[in-house]
């Protein structure tokens, strides 16, 4: 087998594990070694599928797109009105705190007393209302780049210890001090972004030393914006020699006892 033939393999048996961002890196290093029409194609593919993540500009329009509600006038002038009333907010706190995830970071929060809590990609704020809600003493502070994503946030939040920023993950060590928080939240966001070591170095750079690191991965739940699946092999890379490393899998709601759902996501934890 060929040079070219062995890096096409090794990309390609990414690709199949929707590792799409080591993909374009094994074919950019061989690039680098040695350029070939047949390289540069496949480059080109990969660069089509995650085109999204190539800049801020286009990250950020992707998820406003994705997100953006597309509902009737009608619906979501009623649900204007239940967000004014406070309906909305009270049946999410209810229903995220039966969520297993939220319930898994609730119980981490508590067990080690901490205090100072960002929400990093946190969508319409579900979590960190409802942290901020069920905790008075926390201070959550939820961070997303999909304005639309925040403006909901806002809308919905009633707690004035739980606030809302929009920002990448990126960069969050250029919005907030180093050492500003005990927990990072990066739940089912590191499925997404072009670098993970990126979102982890500016984490790591706001959270205190002896802070917590929380991670929560999908396995078997496909999402148009997915760059990479977090296999054992890349949990390992990415977490597992960490300090304090821990890892177990958290089931759907609707999970029966003594059974294992095909869907589920890993919840890791690590500490600085």
């Amino acid at each position: 087998m060929g040079r070219d033939e062995e890096y096409i393999r090794l990309a390609i048996e990414e690709i199949k594990k929707e590792n799409y961002t080591h993909a374009l890196n094994i074919i950019e290093r061989a690039l680098r070694e040695k350029y070939s029409s047949e390289l540069s194609e496949l480059e080109n593919k990969i660069r089509l599928i995650i085109k999204h993540t190539m800049s801020p500009e286009d990250y950020e329009n992707f998820y406003q797109n994705l997100y953006k509600e597309k509902s009737s006038l009608l619906t979501r002038l009623e649900r204007k009105i239940r967000t004014w009333i406070g309906k909305r907010t009270r049946n999410l706190i209810k229903n995220t705190a039966e969520n297993p995830r939220y319930e898994q970071i609730e119980k981490d929060i508590k067990h080690y007393n901490f205090k100072n809590i960002l929400d990093v990609g946190c969508g319409e704020g579900h979590f960190s209302i409802t942290l901020g809600a069920r905790n008075p003493d926390l201070n959550v502070t939820g961070v997303d780049i999909v304005q639309y994503n925040i403006d909901k946030a806002i809308e919905l939040n009633k707690f004035k210890n739980v606030r809302f920023i929009k920002a990448f993950a990126e960069e969050v060590d250029r919005i907030f001090e180093k050492d500003s928080f005990d927990v990072v939240m990066l739940f089912e966001i590191l499925e997404h972004v072009r670098s993970v070591d990126e979102v982890l170095k500016a984490s790591l750079n706001v959270l205190r030393d002896g802070g917590m690191i929380a991670v929560t991965v999908p396995d078997g739940i496909k999402n148009p914006g997915h760059v990479r699946y977090f296999s054992d092999e890349l949990i390992s890379d990415y977490f597992a020699w960490r300090k304090g490393f821990r890892m177990e899998r958290i089931y759907p709601l609707d999970t029966p006892v003594n059974a294992e759902s095909k869907y589920f996501w890993r919840y890791i934890t690590f500490f600085k």
